[in-house]
């Protein structure tokens, strides 16, 4: 597949340098908005929370494209939760 891997790999210092790390995460950020029809849904991808290349990079081909369908939709899991705890 291209990208992912290979897109975090082509930078020398994306684990190094915040400025470098924050450059990356933009385009990448900017590639699923223009992949990614719905803005919400695109802004519910792009991720924000973790420097880019600390969580899994998602390097299928046709990934962000799949959101485009009509019968596809994203669900997260923290926007569904109940407010319950379980306690074992």
């Amino acid at each position: 597949a291209e990208g992912g891997v290979n897109f975090v790999h082509s930078f020398n210092d994306i684990y190094l340098n915040e400025n470098s790390n924050r450059t990356a995460a933009d385009y990448v950020r900017e590639k699923i908005r223009s992949i990614v029809r719905d803005p919400a849904v695109a802004e519910k991808l792009c991720p924000t929370d973790h420097p880019l290349g600390t969580k899994r990079i998602v390097a299928g081909s046709e990934y962000f494209e799949t959101y485009n369908r009509d019968n596809v939709t994203l669900c997260s899991a923290t926007s569904h939760l109940t407010g319950q705890r379980h306690r074992r």
